[in-house]
């Protein structure tokens, strides 16, 4: 595994880096503040990245299984971090949850048609001992004619505006909150996190492999709160236009009204089973290539842009201080960068500024390092240093290698076709030359016996007068 390699139960965003030197610094100059995490989907434990934080770190992780959440939490060494089993949701009368109604979390889903459910399709075959179907079949008596949802129950919701809604919690279910839980408990968030004295909450991760839009809606009013300064969560790149679809569309709408940005997007792609892609894993799921149908987002505010300036204006010096943390953490050095300038003189009252940005520059590099202190980097990119261009000269190179490789292939091609061609025009010559030489052979073994002849019967001639030269010949031949 890499550095910023996690596990699906991981961080919820590829990039999430296991450490990182300066969050490590970071947490270290937190005095007033810990970095509190809501964890929703925990199963497999909290990512390791997290710990960077260590004592500082405060968590609360959920997840549907209880057997899970009762190993984590026996396994969890740090008091500040604990578990809960339950549905993340909705309880019923919730207004939006009457709004949304008996409506799929998505449309126009299209997994069947896709090589893995093909996979499986296959396999369920074989163990019945049946004989599958073609792939024409498959498509067209199967795929084809089933519905997959291709119209919400009730026609389109279009009315966006009002995803924006805020629920805030009243103070009857915060009272109740913590003791709804348990493996078929209906978990609210808002109120939940409240009577935790989590809703100053640093950052939000949500997989929950299905209705995380409906949740995120729910939890309006938590991202309503500057307070918040992250959030990651899974995606689909499928579904309709529908304002209820649980699709990255409508999820990026939602997160830039309630004044986030997006910091990252990873993309999983899936084949068709028309003409499948090999797996990326041991188990059929993404492939190679393919549609993308699901990723992860991230979205943090974007606290170096003058745009939010009134919101990092009301944050503490600590808040802006664990932003930059965040992004060194999912690997966006630069952003955290950015914020250590920004805020410089508001930053200088917690940690070592340059110390901080000698720190971002020395976290791994893609390319390698290019300088061990900011100083030094930044004047190698101001004096334009060939290392900020190789990756472009690299790929140039790599590219007009494979250019110009192709081209020598081709000009070695014509050359061996001509040699091929001289090669068979020269083996054609010396069968004519060898027919030519075999019947001159012919012709001369043909001339010489009449020759023999001829002499012969000269030398059987009586006139003496005419074969007298012959047999002078033929003493001094031995004839």
């Amino acid at each position: 595994m890499t550095e910023t390699d996690v596990s699906e139960a991981g961080s919820g965003i590829e990039g999430f880096r296991h450490s990182s030197k300066f969050a490590e610094y970071v947490a270290g100059k937190l005095r007033q503040e810990a970095f509190k995490l809501v964890d929703v989907g925990c199963a497999g434990g909290l990512a390791r990245g997290w710990r960077t934080f260590g004592d500082h770190l405060s968590a609360i992780g959920f997840d549907t299984n209880a057997e899970e959440v009762a190993r984590l939490s026996k396994a969890e060494h740090n008091p500040n971090v604990r578990y809960a089993a339950g549905w993340v949701g909705m309880p019923d009368g919730h207004p939006l949850k009457t709004r949304i109604g008996s409506k799929a979390y998505w449309h126009h889903w299209p997994a069947g048609r896709l090589a893995y459910e093909r996979t499986y399709d296959l396999r369920r075959a074989r163990e019945e001992g049946r004989q599958p179907q073609s792939i024409d079949a498959y498509f067209h008596e199967t795929m084809l004619k089933q519905d997959w949802l291709t119209t919400p129950k009730g026609g389109f919701d279009l009315d966006y505006a009002r995803t924006f809604e805020v629920y805030a919690p009243s103070e009857a279910e915060t009272d109740k909150a913590l003791e709804n839980t348990g493996p078929d408990a209906i978990i609210h968030l808002p109120p939940y996190l409240k009577a935790a004295g989590f809703y100053d909450a640093d950052f939000l991760k949500l997989d929950i492999d299905g209705p995380d839009y409906e949740v995120l809606r729910s939890v309006t009013h938590l991202l309503s709160q500057p307070s918040l300064l992250g959030v990651s969560v899974e995606v689909s790149f499928y579904g309709s236009h529908d304002a209820n679809d649980n699709s990255f569309h409508n999820m990026d709408r939602l997160m830039r009204e309630k004044g986030f940005d997006l910091f990252g997007l990873s993309v999983r792609t899936y084949a068709s089973a028309a003409l499948p892609l090999p797996y990326l894993d041991a188990h059929p799921s993404m492939n190679t290539g393919g549609r993308p149908i699901q990723g992860d987002a991230l979205y943090v505010r974007d606290l170096s842009s003058r745009v939010r300036a009134d919101v990092a204006a009301g944050l503490s010096d600590e808040k802006l201080a664990k932003t930059a943390a965040l992004f060194a953490l999912f690997t966006l050095a630069d952003q955290a960068a950015e914020i250590l300038i920004v805020h410089r003189e508001r930053l200088s009252r917690i940690l070592d500024v340059d110390h901080a940005l000698d720190l971002l520059v020395a976290e791994p590099q893609p390319d390698g390092p290019i300088a061990d202190r900011f100083a030094d980097y930044v004047a190698a990119f101001e004096r334009e240093d060939h290392r900020f261009f190789d990756r472009y000269t690299s790929r140039n190179n790599y590219m007009t290698e494979i250019l110009t490789g192709a081209a020598q292939t081709n000009e070695a091609l014509a050359k061996a076709e001509a040699a091929e061609a001289r090669v068979a025009q020269l083996e054609r010559e010396l069968d004519d030359e060898r027919r030519n030489s075999q019947l001159l052979a012919e012709r001369c073994e043909t001339g010489e016996r009449d020759t023999e002849a001829q002499i012969t019967a000269v030398l059987r001639s009586t006139s003496w007068r005419m074969s007298a030269p012959l047999r002078l010949l033929a003493r001094l031949f031995g004839r």
